[in-house]
């Protein structure tokens, strides 16, 4: 199964993780579950393929090159755009390597998750000027997402910003899901 799916991936493809192996894989599902409702799949992380063994994330310590494995089961979304601009985007994305993870951004995700499942409105939250700025020097696998969509001028139907989670976006890009054969 494995090996097929890994046929399926292409170059800057964006992988949508859905199937949780830690606690905070599913505390993050958890919050989006909160946020939308449930859905077939809860989406809790992305990451774009540099090919079809390895893949550019913030993987909760630095923005950095990781094998794509097996134990984790992920949806396979391909952007309709050329491969010369993926492959110019794949190489200014390269440029966040080593950048740190954005703790402060996933602290205040949970918080707006926490208060919108309980009030329906997010009520807590960081100020977003803060927000923002920890940003500019770190990210979280949505902000490395927003930026390789930026390099390829890619915009997703939807309103995406600094606080759309991993199911945001795999829920815009739904429409490019690769299928398997």
């Amino acid at each position: 199964m494995f090996e097929e799916a890994v046929k399926l991936i292409q170059r800057g493809d964006v992988l949508g993780y859905y199937k949780a192996t830690t606690t905070l894989e599913a505390l993050i599902q958890f919050g989006e579950r909160l946020e939308d409702g449930p859905h077939n799949r809860e989406y809790y992380h992305v990451a774009v393929a540099l090919d079809n063994f390895s893949k550019i994330e913030a993987d909760g310590v630095k923005v950095a090159i990781n094998p794509i494995t097996s134990d984790n089961g992920y949806a396979i979304f391909r952007l309709p755009v050329s491969q010369s601009k993926i492959d110019q985007a794949l190489t200014k994305l390269r440029g966040l390597m080593g950048q740190r993870y954005d703790w402060v951004l996933i602290v205040d995700d949970g918080l707006r998750y926490l208060s919108k499942g309980i009030t329906g409105r997010e009520l807590l939250h960081l100020p977003a000027w803060f927000v923002r700025r920890k940003e500019r020097t770190e990210k979280i696998c949505v902000s490395v997402l927003r930026k390789y969509c930026n390099y390829l001028h890619y915009e997703p139907i939807g309103n995406l910003d600094t606080w759309s989670s991993p199911e945001d976006w795999c829920l815009a890009l739904e429409d490019c899901e690769v299928k398997s054969q």
